[in-house]
């Protein structure tokens, strides 16, 4: 006679794979400025902590990062020189994937216009 348990080791096995993979999720961040795109941004995320998780490369050429993460909530960042950083907070992620814009605005757009008597 078989045994009926004998095929349990990988039933457990392909259960705890599945459940671990089940409920990652993963976040998809872009990054964009008027124009278009921003390429090479580099994208922070920080847990509710605000301890940094994930300090990564760059964004693509689409302005695109991806991230695979577990559960929870989040503080992602876009920085890029001559760029003024930006936050989006309280990013919550359950089991479904999910994506956001982020919107860079270059610092040359921000800086203060000289007032009419300040021109000599």
């Amino acid at each position: 006679m078989k045994n009926p348990f004998a095929a349990t080791p990988w039933l457990l096995l392909t259960m705890l794979v599945c459940y671990g993979t089940a409920h990652a999720a993963v976040i998809t961040v872009g990054v964009f400025e008027e124009d278009g795109p921003v390429a090479g941004a580099e994208i922070t995320l920080v847990n509710a902590d605000n301890n940094v998780i994930l300090k990564r490369g760059h964004s693509a050429a689409d302005g695109t990062f991806q991230f695979t993460v577990q559960p929870g909530h989040f503080n992602i960042g876009a920085s890029k020189p001559s760029y003024i950083d930006q936050w989006t907070g309280g990013v919550m992620v359950q089991q479904e994937d999910i994506s956001l814009r982020i919107k860079l605005v270059n610092e040359a757009f921000t800086q203060d216009k000289p007032a009419a008597g300040d021109c000599d």
